[in-house]
Order: structure tokens, then C-alpha cells, then sequence
């Protein structure tokens, strides 16, 4: 075998090797991403039940209000649980619109208009602040 030979079979054995790699790669990525949608599907499963749960939650505690105003009972204690009312306060608004000007919040927020500034980019104007990028995005199918 001559020298050149030799140098041509490493750099195709290098070759191999690096596409078996990408491969095996790839395939535990794929591994991964599967594995993270079958967490956000639990997620939201466990979330639904999560929700039903605090509903029947609320649900019982409205009946227990309910048993104590036909009772007219003000608190009642049992071995485990004491309830009870206790007086509180709250704002009710009944008119927004109403409210005076010191009464109120503004939000505001601003983002820039990619879709905008790309097309005005594309059309070539100059727009200080922004600028095209050619980037290469890795893509696998």
C-alpha cells in the first residue's frame, strides 16, 4: 500500500466512525425528545386531575358553609377539624370606568416587530438596532 493509500483508508475509517457517532447521536436525541413529550402528556394529565381535585376541594367546603348556615351555627368543632368564621374585608370594584385616574394601573408592554423589520431589511432599508443575519441551522429529518 502506498502512502496516499493509507491517508484515503484513515480519512474513509474517520468518516465511518464520525457517521456511526452522528448516528448513535441522533438516535439517543430522538430517545430524549420522545421521552420529553411523554412527560409534557403526564404533565397535563396530572394537571387535569390536579384541577378536579381542587374543585371537589371547593366544592366540600361550600357544602360544610352551606350545613353551617342552615344550622346557624357560627363554628363548630369536631376531633380533628374546628371551623369557623372570621370577618374580612375586600374591594369590590362595581364600576371600573368609574374609578378615578390615581385608582388605576397601566400596563404597557413593547416588543419589537420581527415580521416588520425583516421585511423592511429584505426591502433595504436600514434600520438602526437591527440587521440580517444568515445563519445555518442544523436540520435533521
Amino acid at each position: 500500500m502506498q502512502g496516499s493509500d493509507v491517508i484515503a483508508d484513515t480519512l474513509e475509517a474517520l468518516d465511518e466512525a464520525l457517521e456511526g457517532k452522528v448516528e448513535s447521536v441522533l438516535h439517543f436525541r430522538q430517545h430524549l425528545l420522545n421521552e420529553a413529550a411523554a412527560l409534557k402528556a403526564e404533565e397535563q394529565r396530572l394537571a387535569e386531575r390536579r384541577k378536579l381535585r381542587e374543585v371537589k376541594a371547593k366544592r366540600l367546603e361550600e357544602y360544610v358553609d352551606e350545613c353551617l348556615n342552615v344550622a346557624d351555627l357560627k363554628k363548630l368543632e369536631t376531633t380533628l377539624y374546628t371551623v369557623s368564621y372570621r370577618k374580612s374585608t375586600s374591594v369590590e370594584i362595581t364600576d371600573a370606568e368609574a374609578l378615578p385616574v390615581g385608582f388605576l394601573r397601566t400596563k404597557t408592554t413593547t416588543d419589537p416587530d420581527k415580521t416588520a423589520i425583516s421585511k423592511a431589511l429584505k426591502a433595504g432599508e436600514v434600520i438602526a438596532g437591527a440587521q440580517l443575519v444568515t445563519k445555518a441551522n442544523l436540520q435533521i429529518k
